[in-house]
């Protein structure tokens, strides 16, 4: 048996021709018999060995191969290659977490171009994990931009940075909401605390009460907003109170004691109960006298109407302007008809619905009426002996 040179890599250079050549010299006392159906398995990707005793069986393995291709067949963010020495397959070590990762720094350019990708998905609600002003900005410009033309309608769900002090001096919870003052946007100022998946509990900023909201109006149908939707994760709010013992300055806040002040300024704010911690009012950021402007159920339920009704006409581009416009007028009174009976809207203009051609495109105009939430219930109890 020769020594296994660079020349006989490339004479022999698989797992089977390597066993055809050494079954050749049986009258030598050599024999070879393959452990994988892998019969054109390279032999370059196989565990190096030196020093092998011939006159005892030995077994040569791909171990090193077989755990590489494990990583790049399960592991997606990371991509694992043969070294060019010191091919060998690592020993076994205990359960060890990885250290020296970061998070990296990111900049405008990177949210511009995330944002930017996102402009061809279908997206009903953004969380940017950040409570930079800056960057929620671009968050917010993009909703606005998708919803008034790019044709994807959507809101986003944004947060301060945590502890923020009440007042309306730069930087304080009132000038960060008056900057944002949107019907497209819900923003968030308290942190809080939960169970981790290790069971760990851990304080959260206000990117996690975002996310939480916008995942507690995902799942519900359209008619029911987050008005006291009950938030069972939750242990505690993180919030900006006084000094134990101290009352309260003008710069703390919590909800219990600044409910009415927080809502008033656009928050949405989580409150205490005795069966737990739920949403207090579902608003938007609008700081305006609309209410279905200042409704968060009114906004998602007016946008999921603009696009049912959009993507639903949608079928008639690419129809000759010969088609009367009476046929694509039917067509949007039945989608209209069935979103009242869907609960998606309360009710439409029958009156209001106008189609005007106007050269190769058709203008409609359609009235229709959203629901806001049922915000109190008052009871008045009589009674007679």
């Amino acid at each position: 048996l020769t020594k296994y040179t660079a020349s006989a890599v490339a004479t022999y250079n698989t797992a089977t021709s390597v066993i055809d050549r050494i079954n050749q010299k049986t009258a030598r006392g050599f024999a070879a018999t393959a452990l994988s159906a892998r019969s054109t398995f390279l032999v370059e990707d196989m565990d190096s060995a030196s020093a092998v005793d011939i006159t005892t069986v030995a077994e040569f393995d791909a171990n090193l191969f077989d755990l590489m291709e494990k990583i790049n067949q399960n592991i997606g963010i990371v991509e694992a290659t043969m070294a060019s020495t010191g091919v060998d397959v690592p020993a076994n070590i205990a359960y060890t977490n990885l250290v020296g990762g970061s998070d990296g720094a990111t900049g405008t350019t990177d949210w511009t171009e995330a944002l930017a990708a996102m402009e061809t998905e279908t997206v009903n609600e953004i969380v940017p994990w950040t409570t930079s002003a800056v960057y929620n900005a671009l968050v917010l410009e993009h909703c606005e931009t998708m919803t008034l033309e790019g044709k994807g309608e959507r809101t986003c769900s944004i947060a301060v940075p945590l502890a923020t002090s009440k007042g309306t001096a730069t930087g304080t919870l009132g000038a960060l909401s008056l900057a944002v003052n949107s019907r497209l946007a819900s923003i968030h100022c308290q942190g809080l605390k939960a169970y981790n998946e290790s069971s760990v509990l851990t304080s959260y900023d206000p990117c996690a009460t975002a996310m939480l909201t916008a995942a507690l109006q995902a799942g519900r149908s359209p008619d029911y907003g987050i008005t006291w939707a009950l938030a069972n994760n939750v242990i505690e709010l993180v919030e900006k109170p006084p000094v134990s013992g101290s009352a309260f300055g003008a710069t703390n806040w919590t909800a219990q004691h600044d409910l009415e002040w927080l809502i008033e300024h656009g928050y949405t704010v989580l409150e205490k109960t005795k069966t737990g911690f739920r949403v207090a009012r579902g608003n938007t950021s609008y700081l305006g006298t609309d209410p279905q402007y200042s409704s968060r159920l009114a906004v998602e339920t007016t946008l999921l109407a603009t696009t049912t009704l959009r993507e639903n006409t949608e079928a008639a581009v690419g129809q000759s302007t010969t088609v009367p416009e009476s046929i694509l007028q039917g067509a949007i009174e039945a989608i209209l008809n069935q979103m009242v009976d869907s609960n998606i809207i309360v009710a439409w203009d029958e009156s209001s619905l106008v189609l005007t051609p106007s050269g190769e495109k058709t203008l409609v105009s359609v009235n229709v009426t959203v629901a806001v939430e049922r915000l109190w219930i008052q009871i008045t109890l009589n009674t007679t002996v």
